[in-house]
């Protein structure tokens, strides 16, 4: 048999020593950080935030470069249908990456393509945030339904706004996802892993040339 190991990557974590305590809000938080392309599925995040009908209770804001394709800035902005509670809040530095994120409460990745491993969802656990999104790829092997997140049909904006809407108004929910967040692997953590299993083959190519001698 052939043993293998998966080692998850380690992660660099120095802006989370800077992270603010999270500021109260009357309205609950939704969050997008990323590109703005259709392979992201913005569209779909704006169109099932709009059929949740939660604008009284909950508000989207979405972080992303609006400059790089502005046919589907546009696409996206007629979808938003100048919904107060749908905010574009453009690109932003790697050092502002701690006030943003505590300024969101549930972090939504509703890509429509196979993500491998999304740095962006490591993030947000490592900001104790729970991450509704697409139930493929290495999205739903990061987030684990109904414990630390929540997973829709990807592509379906409806199966997404049903998400949406659970979180705003299930009680306890929230909580109970934010409880479940897994501790993030940092790179240090990910460099004692790799030597240890060097260790273990350096011994194991040892006792084989003894063997061989013998």
């Amino acid at each position: 048999s052939v043993r293998v190991d998966l080692l998850q990557n380690g992660q660099d974590l120095p802006w989370r020593d800077n992270l603010p305590p999270k500021k109260s809000s009357s309205t609950l938080r939704f969050g997008y950080m990323g590109q703005i392309e259709s392979i992201k599925g913005v569209h779909i995040l704006v169109d099932a935030f709009q059929r949740a009908h939660i604008n009284e209770q909950a508000r989207l804001n979405i972080w992303g470069d609006l400059t790089r394709n502005p046919s589907y800035v546009r696409q996206i902005q007629l979808l938003s249908n100048h919904n107060p509670s749908i905010n574009f809040l453009g690109r932003f530095d790697r050092e502002q990456l701690a006030t943003v994120l505590a300024e969101m409460d549930v972090l939504v990745v509703p890509s429509i393509w196979y993500e491998n491993s999304p740095l962006v969802i490591q993030e947000a656990f490592a900001a104790g945030m729970p991450v509704v999104t697409s139930n493929v790829g290495g999205m739903a092997e990061a987030v684990t339904h109904e414990v630390n997140g929540l997973l829709f049909e990807r592509g379906d904006s409806n199966d997404l706004a049903r998400q949406l809407k659970r979180v705003v108004e299930e009680p306890g929910l929230l909580n109970k996802l934010r409880c479940g967040i897994p501790a993030v692997k940092q790179v240090d953590e990910e460099m004692q892993e790799l030597e240890q299993i060097y260790f273990e083959l350096l011994q194991v190519a040892s006792a084989s040339e003894m063997e061989t001698e013998i």
